[in-house]
């Protein structure tokens, strides 16, 4: 699969809550899901793209640890790790 080189999330390390941008070339629904270490799905959402994508995403009392945020752009995709503290 392709990566999503322009993809950025921050804060990280966060307390549950953080910012993904990334430049889509797509016209598909930009597609995020956030795993827990154990591979258990805990967040999933699908936003309207825009060329230029920003988002806050809130994972509202989530315990601290590290986590995998899959991004999904049409054909692209990229993995991420984040902490939260």
């Amino acid at each position: 699969f392709n990566e999503i080189s322009s993809l950025m999330i921050y804060p990280n390390p966060n307390n549950g809550a953080f910012t993904l941008n990334l430049k889509s070339s797509s016209n598909e629904d930009i597609k995020v899901d956030v795993y827990d270490v154990r591979g258990r799905l805990i967040y999933n959402n699908a936003f309207n793209n825009t060329t230029d994508f920003s988002q806050v995403i809130k994972l509202n009392s989530i315990q601290s640890g590290v986590y995998l945020v899959r991004v999904t752009d049409g054909e692209r995709k990229s993995i991420k790790r984040i902490v939260v503290e």
